[in-house]
């Protein structure tokens, strides 16, 4: 007898069913399960291989940390580096400015050459003949000229000038007897003809300053001749219009004069002491009736001499010298130094005119060729320069 298939419990096919479904469950995880593991891996693998690629690299790449400290380094000396050099060049164009200024100060009246670049306390007063001042600032002039270049002309730019407009053919003319500089500055074309600051040379000291700058000037159309003394005026203008009637560009001392004072200053008042311009026109004495040579000695006796257009009250002493020393003083020779001054002044008010007599013998002292007579009162000082050989007369007057 069969048995009832109702009766049969549905177990087997239930656990044949969740059999087959564990199963089915087990073979997805088992799946997963391997997908997962081989995810694993691969990224395992990638980031082993990263980490080996990367690692022999860890000594040469930069710490984040450091570079920035290093950037921040780097920035902040650049950043004082340009402050620095800032401050520097502000320096040093307020000292370019100050030695501008000064220079100026200095050279009041005077033209200046201004162009290329240059700012000289220079003038051309021909093609051929150039006045300038001192160039001062190289320690071969001592400390004082070294430290003159903050205001007068710098020898470095004086050099760099004639090196640029005239080189190889430009003589330097030095008038200064109180400064000297190293020549080989200058290629050793420098010729010293010293006299001192407000004084007159001797007459054969401009002869000779006259023949050496024409001897320079006619060997090349293109050579030539640059004169200074401190200032580059006065003892300047005196040999440099000596020059210029001794080259006969003017006939008569006048015209010269007048020609360089005009080249030389705005206002025309370069040459100006009387003493100076006298010896000018003695020069062209000279030129007209000696031919430029030297005259015939001559000797005076000092007697006196005659003061015009000056108060009848002064009673100055007196001292006359010349390059040898002092010739005679009122207040040191034996025969004057006990008198007083109202014994050898005479005043006539009426003429404006002081006359300075010896009441004693013939003369106290012999007198030749260029001499300067001195007088010291308590107003102050004056003096003044003469040479015999340009007198007419024994009585010397001004």
């Amino acid at each position: 007898m069969d048995p009832d298939p109702s009766t049969q419990p549905p177990v087997v096919e239930s656990s044949n069913k969740d059999s087959r479904n564990l199963e089915q469950h087990s073979m997805a995880a088992a799946t997963r399960n391997h997908g997962s593991s081989s995810n694993s891996e691969t990224e395992g693998f990638g980031i082993s291989a990263f980490s080996r690629f990367t690692s022999g690299f860890g000594s040469l790449l930069p710490n984040t940390g450091e570079s920035s400290q290093g950037n921040a380094t780097s920035t902040q000396s650049g950043v004082f580096e340009s402050f620095t050099k800032g401050l520097v060049d502000s320096s040093r164009n307020a000292v370019k400015a100050m030695q501008v200024k000064a220079r100026h100060v200095v050279s009041q009246n005077k033209r200046r050459y201004q162009e290329g670049g240059f700012d000289l306390d220079m003038a051309y007063v021909t093609e051929n003949i150039i006045a300038m001042g001192f160039p001062a600032g190289d320690i071969s002039s001592g400390l004082f000229g070294f430290f003159e270049g903050f205001y007068r002309n710098h020898m470095e730019e004086v050099i760099k000038f004639f090196e640029t407009h005239h080189k190889g053919k430009y003589k330097v003319y030095n008038l200064c007897s109180e400064r000297l500089y190293d020549a080989s500055r200058f290629g050793g074309k420098v010729a010293c003809f010293p006299f001192d600051d407000h004084n007159c040379p001797p007459l054969q000291l401009i002869t000779s300053f006259c023949q050496s700058a024409y001897s320079w000037l006619k060997e090349d159309i293109q050579n030539v001749v640059v004169v200074h003394c401190k200032a580059g005026m006065g003892r300047t203008g005196l040999m440099i219009c000596s020059l210029l009637l001794f080259l006969k560009f003017f006939p008569t001392a006048e015209e010269a004069i007048d020609y360089f004072n005009q080249k030389r200053c705005v206002d025309g008042k370069a040459l100006v002491l009387p003493s100076q311009i006298r010896y000018v026109k003695y020069f062209e004495r000279i030129l007209t009736y000696f031919n430029g040579e030297n005259q015939p000695e001559r000797r005076c006796m000092l007697r006196g001499f005659r003061l015009h257009q000056c108060p009848y009250w002064i009673r100055p002493s007196i001292t006359i010298s010349n390059n040898s020393g002092v010739l005679f003083s009122t207040r040191k020779h034996p025969k004057t130094k006990d008198l007083m001054p109202e014994d050898f002044w005479i005043r006539a008010p009426k003429k404006k005119m002081v006359v300075f007599a010896l009441p004693m013998e013939l003369g106290l002292t012999e007198l030749a060729g260029d001499f300067q007579i001195h007088f010291h009162d308590r107003q102050g000082d004056f003096y003044w320069f003469v040479n015999i050989h340009t007198l007419n007369m024994c009585l010397f007057a001004t």
